[in-house]
């Protein structure tokens, strides 16, 4: 494990209070796509995650562009369900397929994988907004080491 010096800890800190501000300014939109059920997560500041209710497929395009406006999103994060071996399925292509309907958000990609199994319901309820949740956890994980790997290359 490397050690870093009191600068370059004071320094990330620093850069966590500017990640911190930047995020803040930038709410997201989480999709969990399903067969039936679509859940949807959002983050109003790039902390904290918070579910906002599982609805039919059907009305998932409304409610996308509902909450884009009320809450002015302007990226969504959408759950693919890679398989192990890093290839795409079928529902991938109807993921796709369906994100091609957005016009003023931006879209990224997330390997779901895994993100229902990590939410399940011990009551069968439906937990796709749980799942939403998830995603956009992995994302803004994602993210942030990202960042402090590029800040700590940069001070090298």
């Amino acid at each position: 494990m490397k050690k870093i010096s009191r600068n370059q800890l004071q320094s990330l800190e620093l850069q966590n209070e500017h990640t911190y501000e930047t995020q803040k300014q930038n709410p997201l939109l989480a999709l969990d796509w399903g067969e039936k059920f679509c859940g949807l997560a959002w983050t109003p500041d790039g902390q904290v995650c918070l579910p906002l209710g599982v609805f039919e497929r059907t009305q998932i395009e409304n409610m996308i562009n509902k909450f884009a406006q009320e809450k002015g999103i302007r990226k969504i994060i959408v759950g693919l369900p890679i398989s192990g071996d890093g290839t795409e399925n079928h529902i991938c292509n109807s993921i796709r397929e369906f994100v091609k309907n957005f016009i003023n958000i931006d879209v990224e990609w997330s390997n779901e994988r895994g993100s229902s199994q990590a939410t399940i319901s011990p009551n069968s309820e439906r937990i796709d907004d749980l799942a939403a949740v998830h995603i956009l956890e992995q994302y803004l994980r994602k993210q942030e080491v990202s960042q402090l790997k590029k800040h700590i290359k940069d001070q090298q």
